[in-house]
């Protein structure tokens, strides 16, 4: 399954970039339950065909895998997994003047 290519009613169901694809937030598609019927078409080709998404964040892969929203074990986010095109031309241009570290650090205390 091409996951850029799908759509319901024209909404793509996932966005983001190549390996990078994350779930649509159109509130649309929430509403419908789209995302249930995705996820027991997944379910059924990783059973089945062995094969899973091809695409996905590796965020998404991890919650998917770990079923956990526990701050304490975080995702492993990068900036090219933010869908938004302009949002991440300025995350890059913060993470090239601040270094990953202090960025981890001000996100942990602001955590506290």
């Amino acid at each position: 399954m091409a996951l850029r290519q799908e759509r319901v009613n024209g909404i793509p169901l996932f966005e983001g970039q190549q390996d990078h694809f994350l779930p649509s937030t159109d509130s649309r598609l929430l509403r419908t339950g789209v995302f249930k019927i995705v996820g027991k078409f997944m379910a059924h080709a990783a059973i089945h065909c062995g094969i899973g998404f091809i695409g996905l964040s590796l965020a998404a892969c991890e919650y998917l895998t770990t079923h956990t929203t526990d701050s304490d074990t975080p995702f492993t986010l990068t900036v090219e997994d933010v869908p938004d095109d302009n949002m991440r031309a300025c995350l890059t241009k913060v993470t090239k003047l601040i270094p990953v570290e202090n960025c981890i650090l001000i996100s942990t205390l602001y955590a506290l």
